[in-house]
């Protein structure tokens, strides 16, 4: 099993399904409200309108299993993961997460 598998084990499911949802959300959110209301809009071609609906929801699907990941483990390392998942959660721009990254402390063995 390789490194990157391991670590995305430690993700909690529902961080995934959270992810989905809020894609799917994002998604149909794109596909009908741009197309519906801008005329210019109706005329585009299929692939750019699927482009355009799904391409932006992946950075909020990713961003949802980051903040999944710091929760698992922040709890791993024996952290105070409620902290830092609110962090991750309320600082904009990803900037808590990686805040998570740079200052977490060394793994438990």
């Amino acid at each position: 099993m390789s490194r990157f598998r391991q670590e995305m084990d430690i993700v909690p499911r529902p961080a995934f399904a959270i992810g989905v949802c809020a894609w799917l959300v994002f998604f149909l959110l794109m596909m009908l409200l741009p197309f519906r209301v801008d005329p210019v809009g109706r005329e585009w071609p299929l692939a750019g309108k699927l482009a355009l609906s799904v391409l932006p929801g992946i950075p909020i699907y990713i961003l949802v299993l980051l903040i999944g990941y710091v929760h698992a483990d922040a709890k791993r390392r024996g952290m105070r993961y409620v902290m830092w998942t609110l962090l991750a959660i309320f600082i904009p721009n990803a900037i808590g997460v990686i805040l998570y990254f740079v200052l977490r402390e060394p793994l438990l063995v």
